[in-house]
């Protein structure tokens, strides 16, 4: 891999160690808004703007765009614009019932990711810049256009494939690959993730389509030939793994960064004793109390890859 760097001890501040991310600078509002996909599917939105480089920020798997407000008010507060979304069939770019929505989990790259960005492009001539959160990292690679972002910011993104988890885990992610999810789509017409601690409830075509491609060595490059943005994004990426994260245990994010081969990668693997915490998980990056901790360390970076004045 071009260029790969790897930080095993944490890229953040201890705990006992808070800055300014909370004391001097607010956290910025966002507008609602409603953004057209690639194929003019209308995607809830909340645009954060200030007149800076563009961020286009990808939630992961059944999370809904108001759970990362925070971190976006706060890179607004701090010279960028950000615009968060929901996927099709999610939060509020869902249908009144899931039942028999057709959607993909692919749209959510090749459509929904894609006319976020040539929306973004058609209004600032600024360059961009992404951050995504799980799947919203693996959606870089099959994005038309991924060359369009300066730099890309992956938070415990992934491979899926069920064999970088290890026991138990791996034979519980195996059975609800293989037999729960296509259960529940068959009695039920959706998945009940949310009953499964796994975000919101799934529409039957995206839940279906993510477990076929978490049964693969190799995830959806297994299944997809139309993955583009793995050769066409070339700049900076920063990935972030922590300890404790049964969503994303560091060998499925290192199988993620080798996925763009020409990128110049930088892993940082953060260990919750290593900053005065007892766990991170899959979500704490994202949380205002763990802000002091994170933040300004990923600010740092991305000014830095964008080449950004300090606002």
């Amino acid at each position: 891999m071009a260029g790969t760097r790897d930080e095993t001890e944490a890229s953040a501040r201890p705990a006992g160690d808070r800055d300014s991310v909370e004391d001097s600078k607010t956290i910025a509002s966002g507008r609602d808004l409603t953004i057209p996909a690639a194929d003019g599917y209308p995607l809830a939105a909340t645009v954060y703007e200030n007149g800076g480089a563009w961020l286009v920020f990808n939630s992961a798997t059944g999370v809904k765009r108001g759970f990362y407000s925070a971190f976006a008010g706060f890179l607004a507060s701090r010279g960028f614009s950000v615009v968060t979304y929901d996927y099709r069939g999610i939060g509020g770019s869902a249908p009144e019932s899931i039942r028999g929505f057709e959607g993909r989990m692919q749209d959510w790259g090749k459509l929904d990711f894609a006319g976020v960005l040539d929306w973004v492009e058609q209004r600032s001539p600024e360059v961009l810049g992404g951050i995504g959160h799980s799947v919203g990292g693996q959606i870089l690679g099959m994005v038309p256009g991924a060359g369009r972002l300066s730099c890309f910011v992956g938070v415990a993104c992934q491979s899926g494939w069920w064999g970088y988890w290890d026991p138990p885990l791996q034979w519980i992610l195996r059975l609800l690959w293989r037999a729960v999810f296509p259960l529940m789509v068959r009695t039920l017409g959706y998945v009940p993730a949310s009953r499964l601690g796994m975000g919101e409830d799934l529409p039957p075509g995206i839940g279906l389509e993510w477990a076929r491609w978490c049964r693969h060595r190799h995830y959806y490059r297994g299944h997809l030939d139309d993955t583009p943005g793995f050769d066409d994004f070339r700049g900076p990426l920063l990935a972030y793994s922590f300890s404790n994260d049964p969503f994303g245990p560091r060998a499925a994010v290192e199988a993620w960064i080798e996925w763009f081969s020409k990128a110049s990668a930088e892993h940082r693997h953060i260990k919750a004793r290593e900053v005065g915490l007892k766990r991170l998980g899959h979500f704490e990056f994202f949380r205002r109390r763990s802000a002091h901790l994170f933040w300004d360390p990923c600010l740092d970076w991305l000014r830095s890859s964008l080449r950004m004045e300090e606002r």
